[in-house]
């Protein structure tokens, strides 16, 4: 295959920066187009910004978008995301209909800007959402090849299993997501579990690709000690949401307290104090810590002092922080929905969504069984750190690239 020059495009925080500085060191040409990226961190306008958002990571999070692979490689329109920002702060809180509305209108927004970019490019490899604003059509007439990178299962799949709507209305920003998927040559998934969800809704199986994403390697087996018994220890880290099933993992908690088991639950990143599932905890007194989000050193401490990592996700295209639990050596319960790929009952569990007392049932056995909680755990250590490399994940991107030019 000859020299060759790709285009990707991003927005916000994604996993696009790490995802394109390693695909950079396998000698690929390659530009990222992305939000704002300021020359200096120390200057006025980021430090007015970091006091608007109001987010104590903001800088730290504008730091990562800066990488040695992307110097002279990094493309910034801050205009974009600054609508995002400002629209879905405003109109956000009105409803949905406005926040999805808010979306579409930042992401079509880029599109229209990277119009102006894709010249003298083969490939533009773009996020979901982000051809609107005839991005993808400019592409086409450039004759360039377009690839969708899609990291969530089909949107009627979701509606299906959270029981939201939202995800197929005339304001959902999913619409531009599928026109995106509709139009590509090729769309990329992280999982089996995202492409099953497009073939069972009618996308055709041979135009999808599925590469699996990454997990950091500060996380690998850090966990070296397990419990023979005593009190078994649950986290759960990330987002916290309906759609990630967490009235159902507050359900199993307490469950499993009215069983009488000596288990606690710690919830590390932001939670809405506003939503059911935290109200029931503080109300019911269960056994549950909330300590917001904290830096990666201290997430490594959290993982590393946990036993059984609990992600009851409804809906995941590929469930980084989950990923890193196994990283760290946990034992996995999750849900098929969570899009994890485990093999079930040697590198996790799987149980049914939407049944928390399924959940409490797995908890309470390996509550009786920690020799499975170790074994388990560390196959799961053991096959992170075979299968989900960045360099691996870089190397199977460029064979898509060279597939997507041969065709």
């Amino acid at each position: 295959m000859g020299s060759y020059k790709v285009l990707m495009s991003t927005l916000g925080r994604s996993h696009f920066i790490v995802a394109a500085s390693n695909i950079i060191r396998q000698g690929v040409d390659l530009k990222l187009l992305q939000g704002w990226v300021p020359k200096d961190l120390n200057s006025w306008k980021v430090r007015i910004a970091a006091k608007i958002i109001g987010r104590k990571s903001f800088v730290a999070g504008l730091a990562k978008r800066r990488t040695p692979e992307l110097e002279g490689r990094t493309i910034s329109e801050p205009f974009p995301e600054m609508i995002q920002t400002a629209l879905c702060a405003i109109l956000g809180r009105f409803g949905r209909q406005l926040h999805g509305l808010s979306v579409r209108l930042a992401f079509a927004c880029h599109g229209f800007l990277t119009r102006g970019h894709l010249k003298g490019y083969d490939i533009f490899h773009v996020k979901s959402g982000l051809g609107r604003g005839g991005a993808i059509r400019k592409a086409r007439a450039l004759g360039m090849k377009v690839l969708v990178d899609h990291c969530v299962p089909h949107p009627l799949s979701m509606k299906a299993t959270t029981g939201e709507d939202g995800y197929d209305n005339w304001w959902s920003f999913w619409r531009s997501v599928m026109a995106d998927c509709n139009e590509a040559d090729l769309v990329m998934v992280g999982s089996q579990y995202v492409k099953d969800t497009f073939v069972e809704y009618g996308f055709q199986a041979e135009r999808i690709r599925v590469v699996p994403l990454a997990v950091l390697p500060i996380f690998s087996k850090i966990k070296t000690s397990y419990s023979s018994g005593g009190r078994l220890e649950l986290i759960y880290t990330g987002n916290w949401g309906h759609w990630k099933g967490v009235d159902d993992l507050i359900d199993s908690v307490e469950i499993l307290k009215e069983r009488g088991l000596d288990i606690h639950l710690t919830v590390v990143g932001s939670v809405i104090k506003s939503s059911n599932s935290y109200g029931k905890a503080i109300k019911n007194n269960l056994p549950v810590t909330f300590v917001g989000h904290v830096p990666q050193d201290a997430l490594r401490e959290y993982l590393k002092a946990a036993d059984v990592y609990v992600f009851p996700s409804l809906r995941d295209g590929f469930a980084v922080s989950a990923f890193e639990g196994m990283s760290a050596g946990l034992c996995l319960v999750t849900t098929r929905e969570s899009s994890i790929p485990i093999q079930d009952g040697e590198t996790g569990f799987y149980v049914k969504s939407h049944s928390p007392d399924l959940i409490a049932d797995r908890v309470e056995y390996l509550y009786n069984h920690r020799d499975i909680v170790e074994r388990v755990g560390r196959n799961a250590a053991d096959c992170v750190e075979k299968n989900y490399s960045w360099e691996r994940y870089a190397q199977n991107v460029k064979r898509v690239y060279e597939e997507l030019l041969a065709k």
